[in-house]
């Protein structure tokens, strides 16, 4: 015999408490897990105020000419000290003390000879890459040829382009106050005819120092 639906429906909230009084549990309601943060490889930014400013670089010096003991004994004259007075015939035969050959502001002074392969190469690379330059920041180059003849002289000087004052000692008597041996040497006066760095060579880093010590001489900061 079919149940009315009243009866069926008391019987379920019967049922409902019977579990109940039995000590079945309520139904626990599980909350969906929250989406955590994403870890990528890329560091925090970090903040400024605990960043400490970079300090700037400091000025760039005049490189410090260093020598072993047997180099040093070659040289007559120092970083600092005058570079020795004289007088020296040019290619066109005009006698020309040192003093009036220097720059107003700065004077590289080359001693070379035709006969040593880097005196040559380093007397190209003024007359192309430094002569024009220099001028126009009030400096000069001046070439003392160390033991050729003029006419030797003359013919190395054209092939090099050299456009600036070349003097000849033929007998070495000039360079004799200025060292004993070694060329090419390469000197950097400033406007006294004081010297502030030398080298006993031609190499990539003469090139570099001479470079360096050119623009810290005229810079308009002055050189520590």
């Amino acid at each position: 015999m079919r149940m009315p639906n009243a009866y069926r429906r008391s019987f379920g909230l019967i049922a409902v408490l019977l579990m109940v009084l039995a000590g079945c549990p309520p139904v626990e309601v599980v909350e969906e897990p929250q989406p955590q943060p994403v870890e990528t490889d890329e560091p925090a930014e970090p903040d400024p105020a605990l960043v400490e400013p970079e300090e700037p670089p400091p000025p760039p010096t005049i490189p410090t000419v260093n020598l072993t003991e047997s180099l040093r004994a070659t040289c007559l004259v120092f970083v600092g000290d005058q570079f020795p007075e004289g007088e020296l015939v040019n290619l066109d035969g005009a006698t020309h003390s040192i003093r009036d050959v220097l720059g107003p502001e700065l004077t590289v002074v080359l001693f070379w000879n035709s006969g040593n392969l880097h005196s040559v190469v380093q007397l190209e690379d003024l007359a192309r890459d430094f002569a024009g330059p220099l001028a126009e920041r009030g400096g000069r180059i001046v070439a003392i040829n160390v033991g050729d003849t003029p006419e030797e002289a003359a013919e190395a000087a054209r092939q090099a382009k050299a456009d600036f004052p070349v003097l000849l000692d033929p007998e070495q008597a000039y360079f004799g106050k200025v060292a004993t041996e070694r060329l090419p040497r390469t000197y950097v006066l400033d406007a006294e005819a004081t010297i502030l760095w030398f080298d006993l060579e031609y190499s990539r880093s003469t090139r570099r120092h001479l470079e360096q010590t050119i623009d810290v001489a005229l810079s308009d900061e002055p050189a520590p």
